[in-house]
């Protein structure tokens, strides 16, 4: 139960755009210190959408250092620990993105990730988000997008969600966890392309041999559970959006725009296909539910 929460909130749809970093060490299984501060973003360009999620402006960092300035007391307070977020491949992403702008290598931390020990311990919630996760478990309430807030907020969830599985520390958890979706990712990517017997299948479905991809973050269900209800309907799972696709199924989009500041990759390539004469039409998770659920 050792470890650092970290959480960022970013200017702009760049990932090395952070503007604030919340820290919050955690020594068995108790927070015992904290570390904020804002972070002055270069270059300094704040995109409206971020700002009104998360209240930081320009004028806000203008004083404050810039990450290059801060990293050192930030990999102090780490101090070698393993990484707890909430959507670790955003941290990560933030970090490495930021290091490779430098011109400096990314750093060789460790991370676990509370938004999948949720899925996996959660299997069948609603929603997934923080402030809904630390509501539901603990009737706390949290100032989500605030980075020390989400920080404490996660580190607190982290200790729940460590003490659902055997006792081990956060790097022996590390690797026994991943090698589920290791596991199961090579049985979900097994589904990819194949069609079920037709005759168990409606050939009049919306969704029948066609193919279907998905992107963002789903608040009903793990990817691969929205893949096995695409495959029973004769749909055809497609890991990567291309012009031939019919449909995008689009996870939470205030998540995507919270944490990655804008549409994601698939969402603008799905964009520039149709612009280009493609016809790939996409569905809310509300709409896909609706498609694959009797």
């Amino acid at each position: 139960m050792d470890f650092t929460a970290i959480d960022f909130e970013t200017a702009n749809r760049k990932r090395a755009s952070a503007c604030s970093i919340g820290l919050a060490k955690v020594r068995d299984g108790k927070v015992v210190d904290e570390f904020y501060r804002l972070i002055r973003p270069e270059p300094l360009e704040f995109d409206f959408i971020n700002t009104s999620i998360h209240g930081i402006s320009t004028e806000m960092v203008l004083d404050a250092p810039t990450m290059l300035e801060l990293w050192p007391s930030i990999e102090a307070f780490i101090d070698g620990d393993v990484l707890v977020s909430h959507n670790s491949s955003f941290e990560q992403s933030v970090i490495n993105q930021y290091r490779l702008m430098c011109g400096l290598e990314p750093p060789a931390f460790d991370y676990l990730c509370t938004l999948y020990m949720s899925k996996v311990n959660y299997p069948t919630r609603v929603s997934y988000k923080l402030d809904d996760m630390l509501l539901d478990v603990f009737g706390k309430k949290v100032n989500h997008h605030h980075a020390l807030e989400d920080a404490i907020a996660c580190a607190e969830l982290g200790v729940h969600l460590m003490g659902l599985f055997r006792p081990q520390s956060a790097r022996e958890l590390i690797s026994v966890l991943y090698d589920i979706p290791v596991r199961e990712k090579q049985e979900w990517k097994k589904l990819t392309g194949i069609k079920p017997t037709k005759e168990e299948l409606d050939p009049n479905h919306p969704l029948f041999e066609k193919s279907v991809t998905f992107t963002g973050v789903l608040s009903t269900m793990t990817r691969e559970k929205a893949v096995q209800l695409l495959v029973d309907c004769g749909g055809i799972y497609k890991d990567a959006i291309t012009k031939s696709n019919h449909f995008l199924v689009v996870g939470d989009q205030e998540y995507q725009q919270a944490n990655f500041g804008g549409p994601s990759g698939k969402m603008k390539r799905a964009i520039e296909y149709n612009e280009k004469g493609g016809s790939i039409q996409t569905l809310t998770e509300e709409e896909f539910l609706r498609l694959v659920v009797p």
